[in-house]
């Protein structure tokens, strides 16, 4: 991995620089398409627009828009993705996903945490171990939405690009099918983001790392006890 390691001490504790610049853009980029995504996906999905004339172009405009938001998305996951192999360490896809990570912090251990059955906080340095099951599912579900969108795109596309990304649904899922997947994938990110904010005030108010600062600028503080 690219980079090393910045520390300063603060007196019996550290301040680490864990969350390079890309790491953090891609994580804003992400937090606004996926709510410009939702927003008009719900517009599109239950239209309220009275057209006052027949040239009113208002729901050609929130289609743009959601398919403008879901390239930037795509663009953005892609950013990220060559970061886990060309960041530091803490973005490395080995914490991204829960395979071959040594298994120095449970998940077990984790999840009992999280849901008040006993344990004490992770401690993590970058992701913890339910980090990295939760990321490789969120990727999974994303790339659900990304091929029923593409493949709803396609309908109304030029063949190309949305049917290398989706178009090809169509040889085995009816229209109605592919829209109820999407939709459903939809509840699920939102579902994802609703558990990633609760679980990141949880473990900065528990473990006082500065761990919501730290999205903002990248440093995060060590108290010693981390564990992974």
């Amino acid at each position: 991995m690219s980079g090393s390691i910045s520390s300063e001490n603060i007196g019996s504790r550290k301040r680490v620089y864990v969350w390079e610049f890309p790491v953090r853009l891609t994580h804003w980029v992400n937090v606004a398409a996926i709510t410009t995504l939702t927003v008009t996906g719900f517009m599109i999905g239950g239209p309220h627009v009275h057209s006052a004339h027949v040239e009113d172009f208002s729901m050609g405009m929130l289609r743009f828009v959601h398919l403008l938001a879901g390239y930037v998305f795509v663009a953005s996951l892609l950013v990220r993705l060559y970061w886990a192999f060309a960041g530091n360490d803490f973005a490395s896809w080995r914490h991204l996903f829960p395979f071959g990570r040594p298994k120095a912090c449970s998940v077990s251990e984790n999840l009992k945490y999280y849901l008040f059955l006993g344990g004490a906080p992770p401690f993590s340095v970058g992701h913890t171990a339910l980090g990295g099951v939760f990321y490789f599912v969120i990727c999974v579900v994303y790339i659900v939405m990304f091929t029923t969108g593409f493949s709803l795109h396609k309908q109304t596309a030029y063949p190309g690009f949305a049917t290398l990304m989706g178009g090809w649904m169509w040889n085995g899922f009816a229209v109605q099918t592919v829209r109820l997947i999407h939709h459903v994938s939809m509840y699920a990110i939102i579902g994802a983001v609703i558990m990633h904010i609760y679980i990141a005030m949880y473990l900065d108010r528990a473990e006082r790392n500065s761990l919501i600062g730290s999205i903002f600028d990248g440093y995060k503080i060590l108290t010693g006890r981390e564990r992974c």
